[in-house]
């Protein structure tokens, strides 16, 4: 896709560069996810900021929310409670924004797939334990180990994000991180090694 090739880019220039300096595939790996990680924190905090903010202020509305439904019905209460964002500032567009955080990294996700996936350089290197970085792990008795370590930290980083959630919302977030697992399970060990240091980071 067009609107991921920056990102590709990006991506690709990071790890060459790494593996120049470094010669070292693994290491290069675990270069790019910090640099990566550097790049892309400030707009993370800003997003985090955001949705402080937003979280914020639909607790100071809820008690007025909650009385306005209780009372009223229908349209009366759909232009109560749009009286009520304007006296707070809220705007329809704020739950969108503190979103930022989570809506970026999907073109950095798609984008180390594609670039890691298809890199061929590292086929047949060994790292460590791992024989090959270009396939699966096979480092516990036949089974991939690395699935499920990236697996464990993106459930800890989950619950790290979103510890204000509601338990629905912690139990979604499991779900998801299964479901990666399953998807990724047989994934090359390259790019199970960036994106463990990414949700570890």
């Amino acid at each position: 896709m067009f609107i991921l090739k920056p990102f590709e880019l990006l991506l690709s220039f990071v790890f060459e560069l790494s593996v120049k300096i470094t010669s070292n595939y693994g290491f290069s790996l675990l270069i790019m996810s910090i640099i990566i990680t550097v790049l892309t924190t400030p707009i993370y905090l800003v997003a985090d900021n955001w949705s402080n903010k937003e979280k914020k202020l639909q607790e100071d509305m809820k008690p007025e929310i909650d009385s306005i439904k209780r009372a009223f019905s229908g349209q009366k209460q759909y232009y109560l409670i749009q009286t009520t964002h304007r006296i707070h500032n809220y705007k329809f567009f704020y739950p969108l924004r503190s979103m930022l955080g989570i809506l970026f990294q999907i073109p950095f996700f798609f984008a180390a797939y594609n670039v890691l996936s298809s890199y061929s350089g590292y086929s047949g290197v060994s790292w460590g334990k791992i024989i090959d970085l270009a396939a699966s792990d096979n480092l516990f008795f036949g089974l991939n180990f690395l699935p499920f370590l990236m697996t464990f930290f993106n459930i800890i980083s989950s619950f790290y994000y979103t510890k204000s959630y509601s338990p629905k919302d912690n139990k979604q977030q499991i779900i998801l991180a299964l479901i990666f697992l399953l998807l990724l399970y047989d994934s090359p060990s390259a790019l199970l090694i960036y994106w463990t240091c990414n949700n570890f980071l």
